[in-house]
């Protein structure tokens, strides 16, 4: 370390470059020899999505599948899963590489520990190699914060116009940068935010038979949510899970940092951009998923993922914490607090912890994956016309397994459906407690109560926190 208590080394575009490779390493690491997906549900969706969008175009402009999403991953998404893998990765790289660059531009002090904050958020490389849409949302976030710092103002506002077709939460966002440009008086560039909307509205006009369908189809535009509601303190108690421990004390400091520069009256011409663009975002987007969960609306289901998408903003705020370090005249206790500091957020992600990487949860498959690999392989090996069979079923992976289009209803239909109509005989039917249960709200007595349906077997496991996942095949018994 230098006698500046390190800076000089933690500036080093060695080390943020050297960082950023480490990042590639694992992930390339990961990509070839796990086999997770982050879950099956929106993991999977979105990525059948992307894929089967050049068959069935109405699928670029599906509101809940992110059109902007499904247009960019969708070249990706023809590989295979591994593809979408592939694209999010490339998503979160981008970040990690702009996250660096836009605390180059806020000259903030020890710039390289901003790659070093990302790459051990312990959340992020796990929904990186997954179809999520929160990757994407992140970098096109960092990307038009990045632009407007530079001063290209018409490009960052018109990317950022875009943002809501990668998640909705983009309209907030949108609503901060519109504040910004009120005060610096770029009144001309208002209008601008919504050329993302004029573009999909116009695009999607065909499908949907009006202008109006990027209002009318936001699948989250109600005051309720089919998942109730939660605490008001679940988005405070579970940060951990995004960031680590020690990530959630600096960014506790980061916010400090805020009040500080606030109650020193530092020139709002220098740092209005920052209070807005990093702070006001995080702030904005953090709290208003508080309030979603906390009320139950907006179709919220409190998952801790959503804040991946203003992480790189998480990143530099905790960055500005770790630089409280300079209010000490001590050299040696700035170095005592730097050390210690940099040796628990290195450790923390690979300690034994809830909130650490733990290979088999985070990268592998779900105990319920694996239950339908278990029905797959049966159905492989005593159902040989099985890709010549219709299919009712609800779990996505199911889908992506027998490789069958979940967007043809002539060869694959969701459960409940197999009750407007009799099955052909060369019908079967996946019935699964959670899907099927739950989200199609289809008991298991529907299925075995019909007459048209016979049980073939029951495949089940049992989670770590002793749930049992089950899944049940059923065959059709019409002639």
């Amino acid at each position: 370390m230098s006698k500046k208590t390190g800076t000089h080394v933690l500036e080093s575009p060695a080390l943020a470059l050297t960082l950023m490779a480490a990042f590639w390493a694992a992930a390339v690491f990961l990509i070839l020899r796990a086999n997770g997906t982050c879950g099956e549900g929106d993991s999977i969706g979105h990525y059948q999505y992307a894929r089967y969008a050049p068959i069935h175009p109405a699928l670029f402009f599906h509101h809940w599948a992110k059109p902007l999403f499904v247009l960019l991953a969708s070249p990706f998404a023809q590989l295979g899963f591994t593809g979408i893998k592939i694209f999010n990765v490339l998503a979160s790289a981008l970040t990690i590489f702009l996250t660096w660059q836009t605390a180059l531009l806020l000259k903030i002090k020890r710039n390289a520990l901003a790659v070093l904050f990302m790459i051990l958020s312990p959340a992020l490389i796990t929904h990186s190699l997954s179809g999520l849409t929160e990757p994407l949302f992140a970098l096109v976030l960092i990307a038009s914060v990045f632009l407007y710092l530079k001063n290209k103002y018409i490009l960052s506002i018109l990317l950022i116009s875009f943002l809501p077709f990668v998640r909705s939460e983009g309209l907030m966002i949108c609503g901060v940068f519109a504040l910004l440009l009120l005060i610096e008086r770029r009144f001309f560039l208002v209008p601008l935010l919504a050329a993302g909307h004029v573009v999909y509205s116009v695009a999607g006009y065909k499908i949907h038979g009006t202008l109006f369908w990027v209002f009318t189809k936001i699948p989250y535009a109600r005051l309720s949510s089919a998942y109730g509601k939660g605490t008001w303190g679940h988005f405070f108690v579970h940060l951990p899970q995004i960031i680590g421990i020690p990530l959630c004390g600096l960014l506790i400091l980061g916010l400090i940092a805020l009040i500080i520069s606030l109650v020193k009256r530092v020139s709002v011409l220098d740092n209005i951009r920052e209070w807005l663009l990093i702070y006001g975002c995080f702030l904005v987007y953090f709290f208003a998923h508080v309030v979603f969960w906390g009320l139950g609306i907006f179709n919220s289901f409190g998952l801790m993922r959503v804040l991946i998408g203003i992480l790189p903003l998480m990143c530099l705020i905790e960055l500005r914490g770790f630089n409280l370090i300079d209010i000490f005249p001590s050299p040696k206790v700035k170095m005592a607090f730097l050390v210690i500091g940099l040796f628990c957020i290195i450790v923390f992600p690979f300690a034994k912890s809830e909130y650490a990487w733990h290979y088999k949860r985070d990268f592998c498959l779900t105990v319920s994956q694996q239950t339908k690999l278990e029905l797959f392989n049966y159905v492989q090996q005593n159902f040989p016309d099985y890709k010549l069979r219709n299919y009712y079923l609800d779990a996505t992976y199911l889908d992506d397994l027998l490789d069958v289009d979940p967007f043809d209803k002539k060869v694959s239909k969701f459960t409940w459906e197999a009750y407007q109509s009799p099955p052909d005989n060369k019908s079967l039917l996946m019935w699964d407690d959670w899907d099927s249960k739950v989200e199609m709200n289809l008991p298991l007595t529907a299925v075995t109560g019909n007459p048209n349906w016979a049980q073939v077997k029951e495949f089940s496991g049992k989670e770590d926190w002793g749930v049992t996942r089950t899944i049940i095949l059923f065959k059709s018994t019409v002639k």
